[in-house]
């Protein structure tokens, strides 16, 4: 969508870093949209450095709407289904690593190689020191509360999915990605 595109664009004149793009579903390709916005949705797909999908229909789908020159990489997903029994309330760790402001940028769900992992443990490096991230979810070397990233990064854990608006508003996040 636009608003999406948009701050795609800004993050990448801001930090010249490749975009990966993760294709979930294919509406990228949805001819329904209308000419203008389809064209917008595909040049975005083909701008992206590597773009991948979970499933062998989403690739096949992209390499008839993008072509053959721009490839899509089947990443299968790895998350079992979700478990309620050992969903991270906000608790008293939590709490503590909220500190007195909270934390600026949330970086929601499951974030392993394929969601830019490597790319996420290195951004505090390249942010202002002020700025504090949290994931709210959990990632590939990190499944439980706790600090990652040598202690730059804030891991919540898995959370109910009918908790993600409560606990973005309880972090403090002024801005959500979800990779």
């Amino acid at each position: 969508v636009p608003a999406v595109r948009q701050l795609c664009g800004r993050l990448l004149e801001a930090t010249g870093a490749p975009r990966l793009l993760t294709l979930h579903d294919i509406w990228f390709a949805d001819p329904a949209v209308g000419q203008p916005e389809l064209s917008q949705r595909l040049a975005f797909a083909r701008s992206a450095a590597i773009r991948c999908a979970p499933s062998q229909y989403i690739v096949d789908v992209a390499r008839r709407a993008l072509g053959d020159d721009m490839p899509c990489l089947r990443v299968p997903l790895g998350a079992e289904p979700f478990d309620t029994t050992v969903a991270a309330p906000w608790s008293d760790a939590a709490q503590a690593a909220y500190g007195e402001r909270g934390f600026d940028v949330a970086v929601i769900g499951a974030i392993g190689a394929h969601k830019g992992l490597d790319a996420l443990e290195a951004l505090p490096d390249w942010l202002p020191p002020t700025v504090r991230v949290v994931v709210i979810g959990y990632t590939g070397h990190q499944l439980g509360q706790g600090w990652a990233a040598g202690g730059r990064i804030w891991v919540h854990g898995v959370f109910d999915p009918d908790a993600l608006p409560q606990l973005v508003r309880q972090y403090g996040a002024l801005l959500a990605l979800f990779p």
